[in-house]
Order: structure tokens, then sequence, then C-alpha cells
């Protein structure tokens, strides 16, 4: 057996020339590639097999020259008989990837790295929070476990080495199934370069232990409903990179005041139709706990400017105050005796309902006739 005939592989791509090169072409190649693989220069544990093999191709061509043939009529050489040369592809049917040079192949051990990233995720938490607490401005204290991402594979579950094959497919990217065709090579994705499960974390994404957190998060004076509070980058971890904390502000529904969409507080004060009729003042309590005298004859609704839910700035808003008239659904003896003497006396006076007095005294006239 020849060496030509030992040696499998293109000998073209073994020393990086084009098919047809002349003999200067091969001999400077051989050259350029024997001062940097020759084991008495180069330390590599891989320098011995590879200066084996270019040694090897540089024959071969030098064979090829000799005896007037080429690469391609080598190739055709061969060549398996028509009987077992594979069918035309499928036009659905994956392409076959370009393998790597052997100059483009980490021959010894493979480069793992990330087959990419996972963002992280933002934590999403939820703080219920009084109404005085939240006008003045409080501290929730936030406490909680977070699962970081693998910080070997970031997340993805499994590493790469781009410049390695995939032993499946032999860095085709594809693999011919039992029915003949070809399909996608599911362990490299199609690409063809190795791929593994991440030892570090199994396959999971994930890091074998959580992390506990604890923050004590200041709410500002004035925070909306519903308004989100962020902790940057205090979430959950992945390499250098971490998410964020959203942090949801609910205010509690209060026995006294409500709030509008546009986060201003109202307040519905009952008050019964004696105090209506008479035109007492009424007491009406503020977010401060204090409480201010309003007059009736101003109105059943009223603005108090200044005594409201704060907004973003720190300025009070206005308080909205409604006044409902109730009428009582029943009544004792005693508060029936007294109604129908002060239905008498009303009656009576002209100076307190003239139209009630005039039309009392159109019936005693009839009743007179």
């Amino acid at each position: 057996m020849s060496t030509a005939d030992a040696f499998d592989d293109d000998p073209h791509e073994e020393l990086g020339v084009s098919v047809g090169a002349s003999l200067a072409e091969i001999k400077k190649a051989y050259r350029r590639l024997a001062a940097r693989w020759h084991p008495d220069r180069n330390d590599d544990p891989q320098a011995v097999w590879r200066m084996q093999r270019i040694n090897a191709a540089y024959r071969q061509l030098c064979d090829w020259l000799s005896t007037g043939e080429s690469g391609t009529q080598e190739t055709h050489r061969k060549a398996p008989p028509e009987s077992q040369a594979e069918p035309p592809p499928d036009a659905d049917e994956p392409p076959a990837r370009r393998k790597r040079a052997w100059w483009e192949r980490d021959w010894g051990a493979p480069r793992w790295q990330a087959d990419g990233v996972v963002s992280p995720q933002v934590i999403r938490s939820q703080a219920h929070v009084d109404l005085e607490d939240a006008a003045a401005g409080c501290t929730h204290v936030l406490k909680g476990v977070v699962q970081d991402l693998c910080g070997e594979c970031l997340g993805v579950g499994r590493l790469v080495s781009p410049n390695a094959h995939c032993s499946h497919c032999d860095g085709e990217g594809r693999i011919r199934s039992a029915s003949g065709r070809w399909t996608r090579c599911m362990h490299c994705m199609g690409d063809g370069q190795a791929r593994k499960v991440c030892p570090a974390c199994d396959g999971s994404g994930l890091e074998a232990s959580v992390r506990t957190y604890h923050f004590e998060v200041r709410l500002p004076a004035g925070v909306a409903d519903g308004q989100i509070v962020k902790l940057r980058a205090q979430g959950q971890r992945c390499g250098h990179e971490a998410g964020d904390i959203d942090v949801q502000v609910h205010i509690r529904p209060h026995p006294i005041f409500s709030w509008n969409e546009r986060q201003e507080l109202a307040c519905t004060v009952p008050i019964d139709v004696f105090s209506l009729w008479l035109g007492d003042p009424v007491e009406v309590p503020t977010l401060d706990g204090h409480r201010v005298r309003l007059r009736l004859s101003d109105g059943l609704d009223q603005v108090l400017d200044g005594l409201g839910y704060p907004n973003r700035q720190g300025r009070p808003g206005p308080l909205h105050v409604h006044f409902e008239t109730v009428t009582p659904q029943r009544w004792t003896a005693e508060q029936r005796v007294w109604l129908s003497q002060l239905a008498r006396s009303v009656q009576s006076d002209e100076r307190s309902s003239a139209e009630l007095a005039q039309w009392q005294k159109k019936l005693r006239q009839q009743a007179s006739r």
C-alpha cells in the first residue's frame, strides 16, 4: 500500500492549498506548517501526530504531481460504485454542514462554554400598607428565597465546544434515520458543534442551593396604589448579571376615606335631616388625625385643599367631602310624640312655613261653612 493510499483525508485541506496548486506552492505550505508543528519546535502533545499528517499529505500531493493525477481524479478513483452511491438529497432534508479543517478544531481537550445565556427572572412581590403609612412614607420589610441560575452554563443547562465536532453526527449537523432520510441532529441543534449537559447543574440551569434575601424597602411619601417600586439588580442572579425585584404597593381599604383614579381622597359624611335643617357645624376627620368643622350652609359637597393625600412631590392634595342625608327608618314612641308636637307647631306657625300655615287656615275655613 502506497503512502498516498494510506492518507484518507483531503491533502489539499491538510496543507491549506487549493486543488491544482503548483509544486512550489505545495512546498511553501509544507515548510510553513513544518516550521510550526515540528516536534523540535512545538511542545504541543499533538505536534507529532500533526507532523505525520503534514508529511503524508505532502507526499501524496507530490505523488499526484509526478504521476499526472489530481485531487479530483483521486476522488473519482476512490468513489464507491454507482450501486453504493447515496441517493440525491430530498428538498426537505437538512443540508450537511461544512466540516472544520484540522487547524480550526480543538485537538486537545474541548474548550467548553455556555451554550447561550438566560436572562435572570424578575422577582415580583406585594407590599400591603395602611393609608396613613403610605401618605407619610414608610419602610417595608421584604424577605424571601431565590434560586439563582447556574453560573457555569448561564442558565441554559448545557455547554458547547464551538471548535469540536458533535460526536453523534461528526460535525455534519444531520444524521441518517432508519428509513434512509437525513434528519436534523438534535444533539447539536443542527450546527455540528459538540455539546454536553452542564455537569454543575445536571442540566437544570439552576444552582443547587437557594439564596435568602432581606431588604428594607423605603416607600416614598404619597406612593400610589398599584405603583411598582424597583430594586435594581437585587433579584435572581446569572453570572455577573442580576434581575430586579418589583414591589407592587397595595393600599389597604380605609374605614373612613376612599380615593379616586387621581389618588385624591374622598370622605362621605352621613348627617340627619335635623342637623341639615338646623345648619349646625359638622366635624369632619382628616388624614392626619385632626378634625375640621364645616358649615352645611356652604353646601353638601365641599373641597378642602391641602388636607388630602400627598402627590409624588409631597404636596397634600384636596379632600373631597360629601354630606349624605340619612332619614331614620324606625322611630320610638317618645320620638313620635316629639315629631307630632313639632309637626303641629310648624303647621300653625306662619314664620316656620307660610305654605303649611295657609293650607291649615283654608281647611279650617272650609270646615266652618
